[in-house]
């Protein structure tokens, strides 16, 4: 399924990102598409001539850490469902980071207390956490159906201009769905959440460290859905 898309749901039928995307997202960091697609290696090789003409052999190839990729959701009421539904954009702030980080809108350097300024019950932000969460309940094969839960963690970035900046996913959730990821959340268990990362792996940070970060935004995510739902509200996120 191409990252491109919001595929469709069991609930509703997908759409294109792109007819809702802001201009691409510059970004300083390094951040590359699939790690064997066409373009990423035709920019690794432009890379690769540089270092070489510059003395600094092959042996600095990028790494693909998500870096600047955060996960923002914003709740809505059940009057909004219509609109949200055709445009997610409509409920999602114009600036997430700084909702965020309590910083004023396109602020470069602001002043924050250090705290959300949007209620919990209404804003989720789950950071760079939400590749771990995706993998905790993605499908256990291509062929297996997704729980209710995933519907919350899919999607990724489509990238332009070799990885130097991308579109963001961008979902809407209607309140029937959110009950029932409301429902699914609350079956996955702490033990669960450390079997089913096990195997992740950092430059660095400990095993240990990593699981922990993913839990403490996996519950932050259950208490959110948890609010919305019991509010009979949907959620739009955007992943960018």
């Amino acid at each position: 399924m191409r990252a491109s898309l919001i595929p469709a749901g069991p609930w509703g039928s997908g759409i294109p990102v792109d007819k809702f995307a802001r201009e691409p997202i510059l970004r300083q960091d390094t951040v590359e598409p699939g790690l064997n697609s066409p373009t990423t290696v035709d920019c690794w090789r432009q890379d690769i001539h540089k270092w070489q003409e510059a003395g600094l052999g092959s042996t600095l190839l990028p790494k693909n850490r998500r870096m600047g990729i955060r996960y923002y959701a914003y709740a809505f009421d059940k009057d909004q469902a219509e609109k949200a539904l055709a445009d997610p954009l409509t409920v999602i702030g114009s600036d997430p980071l700084a909702d965020a980080w309590g910083l004023l809108p396109a602020s470069i350097q602001g002043v924050t207390e250090g705290r959300q300024p949007l209620p919990e019950h209404d804003f989720l932000y789950l950071d760079k956490a939400w590749p771990y969460l995706q993998r905790l309940t993605a499908p256990p094969t291509p062929s297996a159906g997704a729980r209710p839960a995933y519907l919350m963690f899919e999607g990724d970035v489509t990238y332009t201009d070799c990885g130097l900046s991308w579109h963001p996913w961008l979902r809407t959730l209607l309140p029937p769905e959110v009950a029932l990821i409301a429902r699914d959340l609350e079956a996955i268990s702490d033990h669960e959440i450390e079997a089913g990362l096990g195997e992740i792996s950092s430059p660095h940070q400990s095993l240990k460290s990593e699981v922990a970060y993913a839990t403490d935004f996996f519950h932050r995510a259950k208490a959110f859905v948890h609010a919305v739902a019991s509010e009979g509200r949907g959620f739009a996120y955007m992943i960018g």
